[in-house]
């Protein structure tokens, strides 16, 4: 026959194993595993707030290419702009166009830079793409 101890926190079965949790054991698995919560949670929005980092940037590579080749097949005029907003994205995009001299007398640099700007319309993202061109107001003949 076996006897058991019945105590206020605990009441034990006939074969002397217990009977649930204690309230100490309770608060203590609360306590390991609110920690390790916080640290998840923590990790999640850091590798959220990265993730759409990365695809605004994606995005800014591919806006800065898509406005260049608009450029250089003469879709839009090769004329400096200075922050001008890109029509089909929203207001939070914008763009703009230098134009200076390159390393030859024939040659001009064309920087087409898009910039993305967050609720409070400070610049969050920028991507630049540079490309040299044969400058259009020289004559072939003076180039070759």
């Amino acid at each position: 026959m076996t006897s058991c101890f019945v105590s206020r926190s605990r009441r034990c079965l006939k074969d002397g194993s217990r009977h649930g949790l204690t309230l100490y054991e309770v608060i203590l698995s609360i306590a390991i595993l609110l920690p390790a919560l916080v640290v998840l949670g923590h990790s999640i929005d850091t590798g959220t707030r990265a993730a759409l980092q990365a695809q605004r940037q994606s995005e800014a590579a591919l806006l800065c290419d898509t406005l260049m080749a608009e450029l250089l097949a003469g879709v839009r005029p090769q004329e400096a702009i200075g922050d001008e907003p890109i029509e089909w994205k929203g207001p939070e995009w914008s763009w703009g166009l230098e134009i200076s001299p390159g390393p030859h007398t024939y040659l001009l640099e064309l920087r087409v830079t898009v910039r993305h700007c967050d609720q409070l319309d400070q610049i969050d993202l920028e991507q630049s793409l540079s490309r040299y061109v044969i400058d259009p107001a020289l004559e072939t003949t003076e180039v070759l």
